[in-house]
């Protein structure tokens, strides 16, 4: 599989057209159900901070990793105090179960090896690991149809990284996949 990298800036991602569509506030709310009120959150390509934002106002601690620079600087801007690194998702700087919730943001479809990722993102949740896409169907907004994923490859993704069982719910425009992390 060749990857479809984002072309664009973190600027586009900030676009007041595209943050109407996408609406953070439901996203974040669907992420955290059933979570504590002050659960942490890694967002693994983070872009230019505007979800990590969303949960932060809301009181959660957050951080973030994405494999381009120009995102991280972007929401250092944005998140000052947020822990923020220049990262592979299948290499993520941080300690074994660190974070309540590791979330996918739009970018699963973007790797790679999307089972490795998964298994990183197993390692540092304690609780939840979630994967937010763009449905498989054709639509005037977000990438072309042959850059998104199937449902079935993604419930595949996650039961071959021992992540199951699986929910998925429609948030808006989105679809949001997620499995609860047994304890260890």
């Amino acid at each position: 599989m060749v990857p479809h990298r984002f072309p664009g800036t973190p600027e586009d991602l900030e676009a007041e057209a595209r943050l109407r569509r996408l609406r953070p506030d439901h996203i974040v709310r669907a992420c955290v159900k059933g979570l504590e009120p002050t659960a942490s959150v890694l967002e693994v390509g983070v872009g230019s901070g505007v979800l990590l934002a969303e949960f932060a106002r809301r009181g959660h601690h957050v951080g973030g990793v994405d494999i381009r620079a120009d995102m991280i600087e972007a929401s250092r801007r944005r998140l000052p105090n947020a822990e923020l690194a220049v990262a592979p998702a299948n290499a993520l700087p941080f300690r074994r179960q660190r974070f309540d919730l590791v979330l996918f943001g739009l970018v699963f479809h973007e790797l790679e090896d999307r089972r490795s990722a998964l298994l990183e993102a197993r390692r540092v949740a304690r609780r939840r690991v979630a994967v937010l896409e763009w449905p498989y169907e054709s639509g005037e907004f977000g990438p072309p149809l042959d850059h998104r994923l199937p449902p079935e490859t993604v419930l595949a993704e996650f039961a071959g990284a021992g992540l199951s069982p699986v929910m998925s719910e429609r948030v808006g425009e989105l679809v949001l996949y997620f499995s609860e992390v047994a304890p260890s």
